[in-house]
């Protein structure tokens, strides 16, 4: 937990001496709330979902369910990790009675909320250049979320790679649940 610290000093160094970095910092940190996250999510599922059933695809509805009830149990996941850790917010000594700070809730919703878009709308998006786009941004724009969350003081660096860790175990069980339920062609 030492090296949480010192990435966490490091970071809070360096947003003291760059003010301009840390109102962009704090727009990004608002990409994880669910007001943001899920209104994404949600027009990505309906637009894969319409897509799917247009394309005439069997079972057009199954990666969209399936990246819908991972995004619904994703609160109860976080907050069963936070009451079970516990952990006090950088800065505090004593943990929050009523909010816990490890694994990151913002780091989570947006990291699984935009990452879920991702491979339901992959299917539909032809040009190559455009699906690396649509998969190296929302990396990178995840990697901002968590790292805005550490500069701005809100989480230990800890908690924002724990969320990470979660978003990777929660879309790899995703994409084996959609894979095994969706797109297969109609026949034997």
């Amino acid at each position: 937990m030492a090296g949480d610290g010192r990435v966490l000093r490091a970071f809070r160094q360096a947003a003291a001496g760059h003010g301009d970095l840390t109102s962009v910092a704090h727009v990004l940190c608002d990409l994880g709330d669910i007001q943001v996250a899920v209104p994404v999510l949600v027009a990505a599922l309906a637009a894969a979902a319409l897509l799917g059933r247009r394309g005439g695809l069997p079972r057009w509805w199954a990666a969209p369910a399936v990246a819908a009830v991972v995004m619904l149990l994703l609160p109860a996941v976080v907050s069963g990790v936070k009451a079970g850790v516990d952990r006090p917010a950088p800065g505090r000594v004593h943990p929050d009675p009523d909010y816990g700070y490890f694994p990151s809730g913002h780091a989570a919703t947006s990291s699984v909320g935009f990452g879920l878009a991702v491979p339901v709308l992959l299917p539909f998006v032809t040009s190559a250049a455009a699906r690396l786009l649509l998969v190296w941004g929302t990396v990178l724009l995840a990697a901002a979320v968590g790292a805005s969350l550490v500069w701005c003081g809100y989480h230990w660096p800890l908690d924002v790679v724990a969320s990470w860790l979660l978003t990777v175990a929660l879309l790899s069980a995703a994409a084996a649940l959609a894979a095994r339920f969706g797109h297969r062609r109609a026949g034997p």
